[in-house]
């Protein structure tokens, strides 16, 4: 949980910071008009456009969370004589496998909605940097560079947490263990 909150809270100040930069506002979402028409007029739908990048990677970030601390306890149950620097190691491991397939999902998912209206573009001859400079296709790259970055960010901080949490003093189970390969060491 602790990994996951702190890619999440990465990924929200980086939609906020590219969000900036890339100068995409609310608007950009699906049916924004019809709900500024519905009589919604006051709602700000760049924090609402941040909140979709928030809730589209959290998911993500949690399933990468949950493999890599997983991966840590398992490693750690099935030797409880592991070093913390070890723990630690094998959570970034899973990490570094992990990430790849995951960011690639990303752009897939976040890509996949965008396609047939790529396509007319293509098939109409658009520039691909005119193209590129729409708000609704810069929207979907910050999308995935966020969602990316996040991603990227959540496997070395869950690897540390769960590496320190699963071999530290705290989790008794590992101390009656740690204690037991202590005494056979001698």
């Amino acid at each position: 949980m602790l990994g996951s909150l702190s890619g999440t809270l990465l990924t929200t100040i980086l939609a906020v910071l590219f969000g900036n930069s890339f100068k995409v506002h609310g608007a950009v979402l699906p049916h924004s008009e019809t709900l500024l028409y519905a009589g919604y007029a006051h709602l700000n739908l760049t924090d609402i456009l941040i909140a979709v990048v928030f809730i589209a990677s959290a998911g993500a970030l949690m399933d990468l969370a949950i493999d890599i601390s997983a991966a840590v306890y398992e490693v750690v149950e099935k030797n409880p004589c592991i070093s913390r620097a070890e723990a630690i190691q094998s959570g970034f491991n899973v990490g570094r496998t992990v990430v790849g397939t995951m960011t690639t999902t990303l752009l897939f998912a976040y890509t996949g909605g965008y396609i047939a209206l790529l396509m007319i573009f293509m098939a109409q001859g658009t520039p691909v940097m005119s193209i590129l400079n729409l708000k609704y296709v810069s929207k979907e790259i910050m999308h995935t560079i966020v969602g990316s970055f996040g991603l990227v960010a959540v496997a070395p901080f869950t690897a540390l947490i769960a590496g320190t949490l699963f071999t530290g003093e705290n989790f008794t189970k590992n101390l009656v263990k740690k204690k037991e390969c202590a005494n056979a060491h001698e």
